[in-house]
């Protein structure tokens, strides 16, 4: 499964005052240094799903369970921010009362072949899946669009939507520097505030 991921480190400058704060006081200096990595991450981590979010009609744990965060390494206060480049199953943008409109109207003979109707993206309407029906998976219990690749009425598969980071990319990139900057800031205040975090 391909990833798009973004390292986020701390500056030069950065470390050096690290390092003296580290060697004055051990535990308080790592403590306080990794709280922020951490915090980092998460503001990172949010910056990303949020402009996944405002581009592509999904809800935000669908979108946050894709983004992973991770400390590379304590020492050199390195950390990633993952997004997993995955295309997204199309019932994803459905909601509930979406699904039951499209189980009714399948259901219905004049409606029957005309396709699942779906909102993918934000700022367009929604578009018709020719051929699409919605079902529920007998062994998940999920429910899913799908279309039949054959005559044959079990020769049927999942449905999806467009790669999360498909276009996002610089923008991407942008917001893990962003959380970057704002960690580098972050540490030299709280270094010069003697290290005093909450």
């Amino acid at each position: 499964m391909a990833r798009q991921t973004f390292e986020i480190a701390a500056a030069n400058n950065v470390l050096e005052e690290l390092e003296r704060h580290i060697a004055a006081a051990p535990k308080k200096a790592e403590k306080t240094a990794l709280r922020v990595l951490n915090r980092s991450l998460q503001r990172g981590k949010s910056r990303t799903s949020k402009i996944v979010r405002d581009e592509l009609n999904l809800k935000k744990a669908i979108v946050d369970e894709r983004i992973k965060t991770r400390v590379i390494s304590k020492r050199a206060f390195v950390g990633s921010l993952q997004l997993r480049d995955r295309r997204v199953a199309l019932v994803e943008f459905l909601t509930k009362n979406q699904i039951a409109t499209a189980w009714r109207r399948q259901n219905a003979r004049r409606r029957r072949s005309a396709g699942v109707s779906v909102k993918v993206y934000k700022k367009k309407g929604r578009e018709l899946f020719p051929g699409t029906f919605v079902n529920i998976g007998l062994k998940s219990g999920k429910w899913h669009v799908l279309k039949r690749r054959y005559p044959e009425r079990d020769s049927h598969e999942i449905q999806y939507g467009p790669n999360l980071a498909q276009g996002f990319n610089k923008v991407l990139g942008k917001f893990a520097s962003e959380a970057a900057e704002w960690m580098n800031a972050e540490l030299l205040r709280l270094f010069r505030k003697n290290i005093d975090i909450t």
